[in-house]
């Protein structure tokens, strides 16, 4: 089901929990079709590439990516393993609305991560991707485009 994104600061400002074994099964097959639900709707004139579970209320770690080559990838408890390069973007965020930053993100990074199978992945994402990725990792520890 399509889900209201999250703008409340203080929600927003939590840290994400680890998702792990002995969460519900239903509960995460029930967030990982809102995830994909909701990264697939269109939200005014905005095309989403990326959602993380706190941006629809849920405080998992968990995101969703819907850029390139990745089509609906949930990311369980990703953790940046590997990063190098550096470059500059504009961010928007659904969360922060009306909002442009420029940031310095990594150009490439290395994550590692569960599928939502529970298998273990490691996964490499350059450039645009790569930008999308850390954008939604900061979501998982609290962090907007509010903090600089």
């Amino acid at each position: 089901m399509i889900q209201a994104i999250v703008t409340d600061r203080e929600t927003l400002s939590c840290v994400s929990m680890p998702v792990s074994t002995i969460d519900d099964p239903e509960d995460l097959a029930k967030l990982f079709k809102d995830l994909e639900d909701t990264v697939n709707a269109r939200h005014g004139k905005l095309i989403t590439v990326g959602l993380s579970a706190v941006q629809i209320g849920v405080l998992k770690r968990v995101v969703i990516i819907n850029y390139g080559q990745y089509k609906n990838l949930i990311m369980i408890n990703p953790k940046l393993s590997e990063a190098s390069g550096r470059m500059k973007h504009d961010e928007i965020c659904l969360s922060v609305p009306g909002t442009i930053k420029r940031r310095t993100r990594k150009q490439y990074i290395r994550v590692d991560y569960l599928d939502k199978h529970w298998n273990p992945k490691n996964q490499v994402f350059t450039g645009m991707e790569a930008v999308i990725v850390q954008h939604e990792l900061d979501h998982l520890d609290g962090r907007t485009l509010h903090d600089d």
